[in-house]
């Protein structure tokens, strides 16, 4: 097995990081086309520029759930001011 340095290590695990956060991201949008059809683009982008793995478990089942896309939306919203309001105070 070759060596791997701490750097390639980095590397290999933010990459990794990167494509879990992609995939959520793109199963999130997935569902809800399937659910509601017609998803706004500024819904799609915020949910793009989500990075939080977590996060985007909770709003995958909030997509599965929610009743309306208006619904979903009000709860993304929520994450998103309260994320951004947990970055201000740092």
């Amino acid at each position: 097995m070759p060596y791997i340095t701490s750097v390639e290590r980095r590397g290999l695990e933010k990459g990794l990081q990167q494509g879990l956060q992609q995939g959520k991201q793109e199963n999130i949008l997935q569902l809800l086309e399937i659910r509601f059809e017609d998803v706004a683009q500024e819904l799609k982008q915020i949910i793009e520029k989500l990075d939080d793995i977590e996060l985007l478990g909770k709003l995958f089942a909030q997509a599965a759930t929610t009743q309306s896309l208006d619904e979903f939306e009000s709860v993304v919203s929520q994450y998103v001011t309260d994320d951004e309001s947990k970055e201000e105070e740092e």
